[in-house]
């Protein structure tokens, strides 16, 4: 009966939420909120399966950011009637675009076995990396958080699992980073699901760091597999000799330090406290610096990795707030060998469909702001 009745309350959430799909967003949001607030006091938040709470949540966060902040579905339905109809009678001029732009699909791409007529996909691709070794950038990497760590060696026609399948337990690969002094055999990948935001509940945990020195036959976890780290975003190495592996790793407590992942037992060192999203090397090697950047509250950071001290990149305050209420979702920040003395920040927001492309002088400290 139980199981019925938890059915039940699912199949008529689908249905209410089917029937009124005209109807303001944030007025039926708030009848459900009310609905679930009352389940939630009385079993608790933590038991709330069965109800219909996931995938109600998973419907908040498909429809809020497209409907803010009016709420009204016909709108948006106009706007995007608007759009499509605008394509079309540019398509011309928008076809030789993407003509000049020549995509196409790579893959890694999971082909069906036996007499399956379909193909399970790996997921998304969150995270892409070159062998730094090779000139031909023919040797590259793929991280995702449900098909884990894919390679090729003929830039992307043809793919093979490099391992994480069979030696690590079910667990997604979030990025991974290629020792510089054998990138043939040395790898080190951060876990689960790295686009997991604060707010969300997490669907793929990180399970730690991994490292292989074998190409990928056997791996081993090498620290940061605490049950409170829920989420690894990025992990970089740091220039060293052949003898070390020094690594950075940014997660939703913070920034740690492994300073040799080559070690029996690799020690990790907590260098900064807070929900990290994002890490890069500068571009020159005679800089011993990396740049950091975060979510929500969080700015953009700078660490000095030989001795780890760190600062807060001066004059952020250019870094716009549309809303009292709202937060900053991630800051993205890329930098480039060929401009060392730009920083490049991409700002994105929860609910509101905006990002904001800045340029950051480090010579000066002053920013401007590209799109």
């Amino acid at each position: 009966m139980k199981k019925i009745i938890i059915f039940l309350i699912s199949i008529s959430f689908s249905l209410y939420v089917s029937s009124q799909q005209y109807e303001n967003f944030y007025i039926i949001k708030a009848k459900w909120d009310a609905y679930y607030d009352s389940i939630i006091n009385i079993r608790g938040i933590d038991s709330m399966q069965g109800t219909g709470y996931n995938p109600y949540k998973r419907w908040v966060s498909y429809w809020e950011p497209l409907l803010y902040p009016s709420g009204d579905y016909d709108f948006y339905k106009q706007k995007f009637m608007d759009y499509v109809n605008e394509f079309i009678e540019n398509d011309g001029e928008l076809e030789t675009e993407v003509d000049q732009l020549d995509w196409e699909l790579i893959g890694p791409v999971k082909m069906p076995d036996g007499n399956k007529t379909s193909a399970k996909g790996l997921g998304q691709i969150h995270y892409i990396a070159f062998d730094p070794n090779d000139t031909t950038h023919n040797k590259m990497f793929a991280c995702s958080p449900v098909g884990g760590l894919w390679r090729s060696t003929d830039h992307g026609e043809n793919w093979t699992n490099a391992g994480t399948d069979k030696e690590l337990p079910k667990c997604g690969v979030s990025s991974v980073a290629i020792d510089e002094n054998n990138s043939e055999n040395n790898l080190f990948i951060s876990t689960g699901c790295g686009e997991g935001m604060p707010y969300h509940e997490w669907w793929q945990k990180a399970i730690g760091v991994w490292r292989t020195i074998d190409g990928g036959q056997n791996w081993v976890c090498i620290g940061l597999n605490s049950e409170v780290i829920d989420r690894m975003r990025k992990i970089i190495k740091l220039p060293s000799s052949s003898n070390v592996a020094p690594l950075m790793v940014v997660t939703n407590l913070g920034v740690y330090k492994c300073d040799d992942a080559f070690a029996i037992e690799p020690q990790w060192n907590l260098i900064v406290e807070g929900d990290y999203y994002d890490i890069e090397l500068h571009p020159n090697g005679n800089q011993h610096f990396v740049y950091v950047s975060g979510t929500q509250s969080s700015t953009v950071i700078v660490i000095n990795y030989i001795d780890n001290s760190y600062f807060t990149l001066p004059n952020l305050g250019f870094l716009p707030d549309p809303d009292p209420d709202e937060n900053i979702r991630r800051i993205l920040i890329e930098n480039s060998p060929v401009a060392e003395n730009f920083l490049f920040i991409v700002v994105s927001y929860d609910r509101t469909p905006h990002s904001f492309l800045y340029r950051y002088d480090l010579s000066n400290n002053n920013s401007s702001l590209i799109f």
